[in-house]
């Protein structure tokens, strides 16, 4: 199944149904208003969208409308918590490496976590406004997960069952403040403006074989201004994407290919898949909800780079 959420000149806007294609969309409001309402209230309001869903794959009902990629804002126009892990030592040891530090001890048993910005949340073809391009502009490739309430301290086995939707996310970033926040002790802060969501979250079961119930086997490609960029298959690289980044440059991020895990180096235990991006989100749309990055046929997520005063088109 396939959410997402309308402008409707509201914070929230409206709950949808969008067709597996992202063609057609339907109105759900009778459900719940906005989908942070369905997961204040998963277990009752879960089940009432798939009728709709299901009909507008196979016979689309008067009410659905065609969904014009504009239309929609972030499926979670603004969440409760947004959690950005990075999973992969490799990561870790890129970002330390890149400031000249030593990679402490204790990071190869827990990972780096902080928590970003969610009031609010970009839809995927929303402006990314930002005072000077001197500031660095940079995009991250993630997937996220939204999770339900997630009890304190429960086994990494069960986790899995608190997750609620999958969302692509363009995690935006300031280069040339972060060294400087971090310095402070205190961590980021203007240095992660709001991120970008895709235009729909998908349920887990729309991942077919692709989600285990651990990971998502699938492959993330990228699109600055509707060209391709090529991706490094090394695992200890980072997704990169080396260009100068001007206002007006739209970013799209899709999930189509295959990936498959292997052991990036002997004192790494655990297996990443190559090409994947490094780094993991966690959103909490609902009381205590969350939301970790990566998903297929979620759309695209994308958006424009602007600089004020000036006004940019539109992202695609």
């Amino acid at each position: 199944m396939k959410l997402a959420t309308l402008k409707d000149g509201t914070r929230d806007g409206t709950l949808l149904v969008a067709s597996r294609d992202l063609a057609r969309a339907l109105k759900a409001d009778h459900v719940a208003p906005t989908l942070q309402a369905a997961l204040d209230d998963w277990d009752y309001c879960a089940p009432h969208p798939e009728p709709l869903y299901n009909e507008l794959n196979d016979q689309p009902p008067a009410p659905s409308f065609e969904l014009d990629p504009t239309q929609p804002m972030a499926p979670l126009p603004r969440a409760y918590q947004f959690a950005d892990a990075s999973s992969f030592l490799v990561h870790a040891e890129l970002i330390r490496k890149s400031r000249k530090q030593e990679l402490p001890a204790w990071w190869k048993s827990e990972p780096m976590m902080y928590q970003g910005c969610s009031d609010p949340f970009l839809g995927p073809r929303d402006d990314i406004v930002v005072a000077s391009e001197e500031l660095g502009i940079d995009l991250e490739a993630e997937i996220a997960v939204v999770t339900g309430d997630v009890p304190m301290g429960i086994e990494r086995d069960k986790a899995a069952a608190h997750i609620r939707l999958f969302v692509l996310l363009n995690d935006v970033s300031l280069r040339n403040l972060v060294g400087r926040e971090l310095e402070k002790g205190f961590g980021f802060f203007q240095s992660k403006p709001p991120s970008a969501l895709s235009p729909v979250a998908v349920t887990p079961d729309e991942l077919g074989a692709a989600w285990d119930g651990k990971r998502v086997h699938l492959p993330l490609r990228i699109e600055v201004n509707g060209e391709p960029v090529t991706i490094s298959p090394d695992p200890r690289r980072w997704l990169s994407v080396e260009r100068r980044w001007r206002a007006a440059d739209t970013i799209s991020l899709r999930l189509p290919m295959t990936l498959t895990p292997r052991p990036i180096l002997p004192d790494h235990p655990l297996p990443v898949p190559p090409g994947a991006t490094p780094a993991a989100a966690v959103l909490s749309p609902a009381r205590h909800p969350a939301i970790n990055s990566a998903s297929v046929g979620c759309g695209c997520a994308s958006g424009a780079v602007t600089t004020p005063p000036t006004k940019s088109r539109p992202g695609s």
